[in-house]
């Protein structure tokens, strides 16, 4: 588990969470677990009621293909969306590829998701372009609609 403290906001401490107390505590409408967590503080920088910023990583995976979520929210108007019966299952996504111009959907197995990414493990190769939405703009001629894409990246 990694976490900052606001008196060292460039510096990254390491511990392990070694307990989780089950006593709630609500403040300001926010809920909290009091945690209790094993640090080396042998430089005595650490100090007692210090404001932290706490990242618990309960899993993780390198080199793998993901997206952010908003490709598997794209709303497209009923006139360009094209039909489709599928209907995602747990573990699984429906998005729109563009490919010739032309709008596909398909189903797309997922994985891990890190609130703004999530990994796709089947059904999507590398460099595959995702709608993940419309954009009306006018010009002098009218309303022109452009779709945005984007490409899914890897960490």
């Amino acid at each position: 588990m990694v976490f900052r403290v606001d008196a060292y906001r460039d510096r990254e401490f390491e511990g392990d969470v070694i307990q989780v107390r089950n006593s709630p505590i609500m403040e300001d409408n926010v809920v909290h677990y009091e945690t209790i967590i094993s640090v080396d503080n042998s430089e005595r920088l650490l100090k007692p009621g210090m404001t932290t910023e706490v990242s618990v990583i309960t899993e993780e995976r390198h080199d793998v293909l993901r997206v952010r979520n908003t490709a598997m929210r794209a709303r497209l108007p009923d006139s360009i969306r094209p039909e489709t019966d599928a209907e995602p299952e747990e573990g699984e996504a429906l998005v729109y590829f563009l490919q010739d111009n032309e709008i596909i959907p398909k189903i797309v197995k997922t994985g891990l998701n890190d609130g703004v990414y999530t990994e796709l493990t089947e059904g999507i190769e590398e460099g595959q372009t995702l709608v993940v939405g419309l954009s009306l703009r006018g010009d002098e001629s009218g309303t022109r609609r452009s779709i945005i894409t984007g490409e899914q990246t890897q960490y």
